[in-house]
């Protein structure tokens, strides 16, 4: 399948590799984990490379990662389904709607939803950005949105 992705680009430089943990820098690389589902190779692609749109951001990524630390005082670890540490989990406040909102315009808000409940990492980060609005109201006011 094709998805027209232009928008979602910032950085030119991915990699393909077996069994590594997808992650963003300093060159993207996902796994071959998805490489016979479009869709989850799809998403995987997309938040890493939502982890390059949120650095040209600094001044909206601090204000939006300040806002979800009032919201949110306290929030899981890994095991229980945030990030490496804190300061990461509202990060991913950040990147994993932005995945959600891309998710959505490529292949429909219903498969969208499913792809993200299905993660089994960042779970609770996940459930935030898919059942708590206030997520991306606050994403939305710092101009962490993509655009249409």
């Amino acid at each position: 399948m094709t998805y027209e992705i232009d928008q979602g680009l910032f950085t030119k430089e991915v990699m393909i590799e077996s069994r590594v943990i997808p992650h963003s820098h300093p060159v993207l690389t996902v796994n071959t984990r998805y490489v016979d589902n479009d869709v989850l190779q799809l998403a995987t692609f997309l938040h890493e490379q939502f982890h390059w749109l949120e650095e040209l951001g600094s001044e909206a990524r601090e204000a939006a990662k300040a806002e979800f630390r009032e919201r949110f005082p306290s929030v899981p670890d890994r095991a229980s389904g945030g990030a490496s540490d804190s300061e990461s989990t509202y990060l991913h406040l950040i990147v994993c709607d932005l995945e959600f909102q891309a998710m959505t315009q490529l292949v429909g808000e219903e498969k969208a939803r499913e792809v993200l409940r299905g993660w089994d990492h960042y779970s609770w980060v996940y459930e935030k950005v898919l059942g708590d609005p206030v997520v991306r109201r606050v994403n939305a006011r710092h101009g962490l949105v993509v655009s249409q």
